[in-house]
């Protein structure tokens, strides 16, 4: 499974060390770009926060504090995934109506690239939700924006979510939640 088990073997190391959470979060991301031909900023990674109110971006780091995403947003995918437990792929995404707003935040050095196509599924640990991965393609324009997704790919990510979730519920800090300053 593509390098799962060097994954898996990676993060239970970095778990037994000091402050493991910003290197799992990065190894985490580092698989999903090597494995789906995606850069850095079309790996997004939401955690809930302890009250399962709100997602938290732990990636990419631009988006950190950028804001929350109330989990009874019904404009946010990733809270209709939270919520539902539903996998998502659309490689029509432009056309839904949906909260785009952190599309609008500046990648650096990249300008603002809108997605155009989207695969998303939910960490769970014992059918409790901790988060969503949303793996994205962004591009200028849709002809920019790469392969479409495959079902193959969803059912990768939702392969991988369940395997590396347990793992990941270990090491989120207690307190995290992004924050407005």
């Amino acid at each position: 499974m593509k390098d799962l088990t060097e994954l898996k073997s990676k993060l239970l190391i970095e778990i037994k060390k000091p402050e493991p959470f910003q290197k799992v979060i990065g190894l985490i991301v580092q698989y999903y770009m090597n494995n789906l031909d995606v850069s850095e900023k079309e790996v997004a990674l939401l955690l809930a926060d302890k009250e399962q109110t709100v997602l938290s971006f732990a990636a990419p780091e631009y988006l950190i504090n950028a804001g929350l995403i109330p989990i009874t947003s019904e404009d946010a995918i990733a809270s209709a995934i939270f919520r539902t437990g539903n996998s998502l792929i659309d490689n029509n995404v432009y056309l839904k109506k949906r909260m785009s707003i952190f599309e609008l935040i500046k990648i650096p050095d990249k300008g603002v690239l809108p997605i155009w196509k989207l695969i998303a599924a939910r960490l769970t640990v014992e059918d409790r939700g901790i988060g969503v991965i949303e793996i994205s393609r962004r591009a200028q324009h849709r002809s920019e924006a790469g392969d479409d997704f495959t079902a193959a790919d969803l059912r990768f990510l939702e392969t991988t979510c369940q395997e590396i979730a347990p793992i990941l519920r270990q090491v989120i800090p207690e307190n995290f939640k992004s924050v407005l300053t």
